[in-house]
């Protein structure tokens, strides 16, 4: 995979900046959403970097899960959802991946 990215979106300089040693990711990985805002409660650009993370997970050259917390139910989440008030049910889910792919 080397020169090559796995995705295209809003962090491609950053990648091109990254070695080619480490453009390629051997630890399995998991991107956790929170709740989502409309464009009108937010950054427009907000809708691209969650297209271009479900896409970086779909063509991830190792075990990558897109956690959307809104769709398993687990809403008012900010983009810290650790720091959040209901960080316990979020640290649950990680947890429950964590184990279910015996990491």
């Amino acid at each position: 995979m080397t020169g090559e990215r796995a995705f295209e979106g809003p962090y491609d300089d950053f990648c091109r900046t990254l070695p080619a040693s480490r453009r390629t990711i051997a630890a399995p990985l998991s991107a956790v959403l929170g709740s989502v805002l409309s464009p009108e409660q937010t950054q427009a650009s907000w809708a691209t970097q969650v297209l271009a993370s479900r896409r970086f997970v779909e063509t991830a050259p190792t075990l990558a899960t897109f956690i959307d917390l809104p769709a398993l139910g687990v809403r008012g989440n900010s983009h810290l959802p650790m720091c959040d008030l209901n960080s316990n049910r979020v640290a649950a889910l990680i947890d429950r991946w964590i184990r279910r792919h015996s990491l």
